[in-house]
């Protein structure tokens, strides 16, 4: 990914298993986010993978995992490792 956000969840009840796959980015100045929960999201699992920014310069996502506007209730992050964000 070169700019934005990768993933973003819109829904309730979401289960997201990156099944040891590695979200990336390479954007210039650190933008976007590897996983956005937008708008006050419930019951939702992120596991089992990677989310990766540069680690060697400002590059990549700015943020690894963050929410818009209403924080979300009941999410559960497992196995989960993020980098150079």
């Amino acid at each position: 990914m070169t700019t934005g956000n990768a993933i973003t969840i819109t829904a309730d009840n979401v289960v997201l298993d990156l099944n040891g796959f590695t979200v990336s980015s390479t954007a210039p100045s650190g933008s976007g986010s590897g996983i956005l929960l937008s708008g006050g999201r419930r019951n939702i699992a992120i596991r089992n993978g990677q989310i990766e920014g540069d680690p060697t310069s400002a590059n990549g996502f700015q943020n690894g995992i963050i929410w818009s506007t209403t924080e979300p209730r009941n999410v559960r992050i497992a196995d989960l490792a993020v980098s150079g964000c």
